[in-house]
């Protein structure tokens, strides 16, 4: 599967999309290789066709290629776990800092105007996932603001809010208060929504056989990519 790899990225790749840990490569309109870089240091390949899907292990620090360089996932406590209550709650009281990170590094503070990614053992922010992305929203500290610009998860779950400090600083142990931006969240709803009527549309006007191969769903917009054996004609764009 290395070799092949390889060999289809060189000739092949017409689309390369990172989102955290998670590597996609379109190879060809119906191939797609999906690699993953576990926090326990496993790299999860699975190359995925239409109608199937292979999955490998591979140790990574047995492995000089994709993935093999560090990264600050791995140097996080993996026995760290956040909860995601955002489908019941606005906000959330009283949750705890578990970890900052900096760049390609865990800090145990930062101060105003650093970017940096903050976990939190509770929060109501849900995380980029299955090309939806993440919520905004505000984490107070006290006296100080952190901007949540965006939210992210690892391989394992741990949730990441991105963003900005204004007012004084933060520091692992915190208890904050923290908030996703309602109207925002809404608006990314609704375009989930009609991803799921698209793709039933499709499903009844082309057939069964559509297969959803990808999608983008933000406030502003939605994006769905599907199988299918030709371009759509004039008649199957009107129904």
């Amino acid at each position: 599967l290395f070799q092949f790899t390889q060999k289809s990225v060189i000739a092949w790749q017409t689309l390369y999309h990172r989102c955290g840990n998670i590597i996609f490569w379109h190879i060809q309109p119906h191939l797609s290789v999906f690699v993953q870089i576990r926090a326990d240091n496993l790299l999860l390949i699975s190359s995925r066709k239409v109608f199937e899907s292979t999955f490998f292990l591979f140790s990574r620090e047995e492995s000089t290629y994709m993935g093999a360089e560090d990264t600050v996932f791995n140097k996080l406590d993996v026995n760290m776990t956040s909860k995601f209550v955002g489908y019941t709650e606005l906000d959330v009281e009283n949750a705890k800092v578990l970890a900052i990170t900096k760049g390609n590094e865990v800090v145990n503070n930062a101060v105003a105007g650093e970017e940096i990614a903050v976990i939190l053992d509770v929060t109501p922010c849900y995380a980029e996932s299955g090309g939806q992305v993440g919520d905004t929203g505000v984490i107070t500290i006290g006296e100080s603001t952190f901007e949540v610009t965006n939210t992210t998860k690892d391989a394992d779950g741990v949730i990441l809010h991105h963003g900005t400090l204004t007012g004084d600083a933060i520091k692992v142990g915190d208890t904050t208060v923290t908030t996703y931006n309602e109207e925002n969240r809404k608006a990314i709803m609704r375009n989930h929504t009609a991803a799921h009527l698209l793709q039933a549309a499709l499903r009844e006007t082309l057939g069964s056989h559509v297969e959803q191969a990808g999608q983008l769903v933000n406030a502003n917009a939605m994006r769905f990519d599907f199988t299918h054996f030709s371009a759509l004609t004039s008649d199957e764009l009107a129904v």
